[in-house]
């Protein structure tokens, strides 16, 4: 209750939120994904070494391809309630 309501009074800028209870996250039932200024990503477990350094990657990616106006890899596809991964 108090997230969303910080959250919808802009008192957090741009919160990162990964759902753990479902996951994805139900786009019928959430009132985050109409929000502006959220990002969600998905649930991830299992850290290790190997998960950080191609996460990196796929950011340095998707950082080049945002600064040329490209199509940005693993996005959220709200039309199919899920991750594209490409």
């Amino acid at each position: 209750m108090f997230l969303s309501v910080a959250i919808e009074s802009k008192h957090l800028e741009e919160p990162l939120l990964m759902p753990q209870k479902q996951n994805p996250l139900s786009q019928k039932d959430s009132p985050l994904w109409d929000l502006d200024n959220v990002i969600i990503s998905q649930h991830a477990s299992a850290l290790s070494p190997e998960m950080y350094e191609g996460r990196r990657q796929i950011f340095i990616e998707n950082l080049k391809k945002y600064l040329n106006n490209e199509t940005l890899l693993h996005i959220c596809d709200l039309e199919k309630g899920g991750f594209k991964y490409e």
